[in-house]
């Protein structure tokens, strides 16, 4: 089975889980890579690891429409978690 990360676009072409997590990763570290070389590499591994519960069978059912409704990753809760958290820390801190 291919992986997909979105339905097919409209030229018909699927985009597959693993590039989208390579593309990612690689763009996210890219961003921080001038400005904190220590943090581009948190940012790589948060874009590898950002849509893991998209190899479920349910979401990847539910992008080939035998699924009508998805449920949200374990692990995007935990990084929703994490962010809000960093959000919360950053405001107290100010």
């Amino acid at each position: 089975m291919s992986y997909l990360a979105h339905p097919e676009n409209a030229a018909g072409k699927p985009h597959l889980l693993s590039d989208h997590l390579r593309e990612v990763g690689t763009l996210a570290a890219s961003f921080l890579v001038s400005v904190n070389p220590e943090c581009s590499q948190v940012a790589l591994w948060a874009g590898l690891l950002h849509d893991l519960g998209k190899y479920r069978d349910e979401f990847q059912d539910y992008l080939r429409g035998k699924q009508p409704q998805w449920l949200w990753s374990e692990a995007a809760r935990l990084a929703e978690n994490i962010l809000a958290k960093y959000q919360a820390t950053r405001k107290e801190s100010r």
